[in-house]
């Protein structure tokens, strides 16, 4: 419903009762066919990285997990928003976070300030 009301793309929920990572990678190859991309929602860490990677390999097309693309983004579009509105140079900025969930792990192991100049 998100997809097709914010972007006006369609989407297919399948919903899995799968939790092994091999099983998961198995059946999103197996229909990954009559799909434009894939989006992964709700794999717990550290299971959403090993999907992620193997799905990104064996795939050319768009793997995203929600976790860690979705709320990654949105982490660094605050942080972005609360230097510009306090005028805080970024490269100067102190950044802590607390706790390491899956979107947490994921923007901490790409962000880089240097990346945003």
């Amino acid at each position: 419903m998100i997809y097709s009301r914010m972007v006006w793309l369609s989407g297919i929920p399948i919903l899995l009762r799968e939790t092994d990572p091999a099983r998961i990678v198995e059946t999103v190859l197996a229909v990954e066919g009559s799909f434009a991309s894939i989006h992964l929602k709700d794999i717990a860490a550290p299971t959403c990285f090993t999907v992620t990677r193997a799905l990104e390999k064996e795939l050319d097309k768009p793997v995203l997990h929600d976790g860690q693309d979705g709320t990654a983004v949105v982490t660094l579009a605050a942080l972005l928003s609360a230097v510009r509105k306090t005028g805080t140079d970024l490269h100067e900025a102190v950044v802590g976070q607390v706790g390491l969930g899956v979107s947490s792990s994921a923007w901490a192991a790409v962000w880089s300030p240097r990346k945003l100049s």
